[in-house]
């Protein structure tokens, strides 16, 4: 693996992990005690699309360092 592309890839991982906590915030923001559970079940399936988009994006097992 390259090393930009090693890079690039850190850096999407980290905009996509600030992307996961915004939209964690923003539910548990919105959310009060009559909706706790309608947030929960969107966290839950905002959990599963990011895994979902972090698996397709970068796949570990092209992670090998050739130096």
């Amino acid at each position: 693996m390259k090393s930009k592309e090693f890079v690039l890839s850190i850096i999407l991982n980290l905009f996509l992990g600030y992307l996961w906590l915004l939209f964690f915030d923003h539910i548990i923001a919105k959310s009060n005690n009559n909706s706790f559970i309608i947030g929960a079940c969107f966290m839950v399936i905002g959990m599963v699309l990011f895994g979902e988009i972090v698996k397709r994006i970068t796949p570990f097992n092209k992670y090998k360092l050739t130096c």
